[in-house]
């Protein structure tokens, strides 16, 4: 069994309301993957929104999600969790996604 992390690097614009992109991830983005949920590709454990804790960067956000791979991956071929970009639209995101293996 794989144990992987995916962080999706989140810059909202300036203008977005971070009160409202906070609730809006943890309520519509978060609900898009079935923690805990066992498939025949593995399963995701956690997930988290985290920032750094700085008023210099107050807009830059991670998505961070964990899952094991079984045999294959929760995600499938792709192997991550789908881009939330899509879904952010009204806060002007930019995303970038990278994957690390836990050793």
């Amino acid at each position: 069994m794989k144990k992987l992390i995916g962080i999706y690097q989140i810059k909202i614009s300036e203008r977005a309301d971070i009160n409202d992109f906070e609730n809006y991830m943890k309520s519509i983005v978060f609900s898009t993957l079935d923690v805990g949920k066992q498939t025949r590709g593995g399963l995701v454990t956690k997930q988290y929104l985290v920032k750094e804790d700085s008023i210099v960067v107050a807009h830059d956000y991670s998505w961070v999600v964990h899952w094991e791979n079984q045999g294959g991956s929760p995600f499938g071929a792709e192997n991550k969790p789908a881009d939330p970009a899509n879904l952010l639209t009204d806060f002007g995101v930019k995303t970038s996604f990278t994957r690390y293996v836990v050793l």
